[in-house]
């Protein structure tokens, strides 16, 4: 399932998203896919809040973009810190699948 509407921060629509998360996975859906900079961060909190309750029954594939051309850390911090806010942003105390994504291609890394 792809990451849900940037503009769904809170409130109502949020509590929808939410619902229709968790109606994914009665409906046997088990792998879910965000990004940081899906509606700017907002999509892995809402994702993580959803799925929180089923936790070890579905798969999170999350995204993060690195650039070492724009930024003085090297991919490798830059990864590191991603990884560690994007974990908590999800409520998780570890990732299923990230992607990183420098100059323009993806690499599978998990």
């Amino acid at each position: 399932m792809h990451g849900l509407q940037p503009r769904l921060r809170s409130g109502p629509r949020s509590r929808r998203s939410i619902r229709l998360i968790r109606y994914a996975v009665e409906l046997g859906c088990t792998h879910f896919d965000t990004a940081e900079g899906y509606g700017a961060e907002h999509n892995e909190v809402l994702v993580g809040e959803a799925l929180k309750p089923v936790r070890d029954q579905v798969v999170i594939t999350t995204k993060l973009r690195v650039n070492e051309r724009t930024s003085e850390k090297p991919a490798e911090q830059q990864i590191r810190e991603h990884l560690e806010a994007s974990l908590k942003r999800l409520g998780r105390p570890c990732q299923d699948n990230r992607m990183a994504r420098e100059g323009g291609e993806s690499r599978l890394t998990g």
